[in-house]
């Protein structure tokens, strides 16, 4: 079907993506990738556990690091994201999009405890540190990232929602998207939702949360779970 439709409207015009990335299998690229999960790695082994005990001027300069390394994935997932979406009835398109998360959210789990420890530090301690102009000058995303931290999980909890998240959300997204989209049945993705739910209603993470009151038998969150700059969004990233 999404065949015909591309012979009746003659050749469709297709993005520019250079300005990302020559290619999915550009050297670009693949270095990007590389230094992404080396840089996450090394960040970690630096600041794991200490978040807390650094000065103003040492974390306005952790978090400039970290944003750093969040404006590579934001340029691989646009890239990747944009790939995908200029056909998404390719298998090929699919396979990389889904190989692009799997390795970003990779490093991003090495990346978590920072958001997770910065949700931990004293208000007053905070303001103390922002008299450091180094740190200043993040006060609205540290803002952003704190709003939540009253319904911040266990780091074991958040970070196995954080690895779920490529086969959870995103993957729903995908269920509807791809069929839909190629001409596909709508009741039949419908019925692939349901069987999705109940795998999810019987998912040992989610057990775990309803046994911390954090979630109802039938899947509904009863706090809160917007967790921004947790990686954790709702229920879903643990399917």
């Amino acid at each position: 079907m999404a065949d015909a439709a591309q012979s009746e409207l003659g050749v469709l015009p297709e993005w520019d993506l250079s300005d990302l990335y020559p290619g999915p299998d550009s050297e670009a690229l693949t270095k990007d990738l590389e230094k992404l999960a080396a840089d996450a790695k090394a960040f970690k082994q630096r600041y794991a556990g200490k978040i807390a005990g650094l000065d103003g001027t040492e974390l306005g300069r952790a978090i400039q690091a970290y944003e750093l390394m969040d404006e590579i994935t934001g340029r691989i997932m646009s890239y990747a994201y944009l790939v995908y979406a200029g056909d998404m009835s390719s298998a090929e398109n699919g396979k990389f999009f889904q190989s692009m998360q799997e390795k970003v959210n990779a490093a991003g789990t090495d990346l978590l405890f920072f958001t997770l420890e910065i949700n931990r530090i004293e208000e007053a301690d905070l303001e103390v540190s922002l008299k450091a102009p180094e740190l200043a000058f993040y006060k609205p995303w540290l803002r952003d990232v704190r709003a939540f931290r009253d319904h911040q999980l266990s780091d074991e909890i958040e970070e196995k929602l954080h690895e779920k998240s490529v086969t959870g959300k995103s993957a729903w997204v995908r269920l509807f998207d791809e069929p839909v989209l190629d001409g596909g049945d709508v009741q039949a993705v419908g019925d692939q939702v349901v069987h999705q739910i109940r795998i999810f209603e019987n998912a040992p993470v989610v057990h775990h949360l309803f046994e911390q009151g954090v979630a109802d038998p039938l899947g509904h969150p009863s706090v809160d779970l917007s967790f921004q700059g947790t990686g954790v969004h709702d229920l879903s990233d643990v399917v």
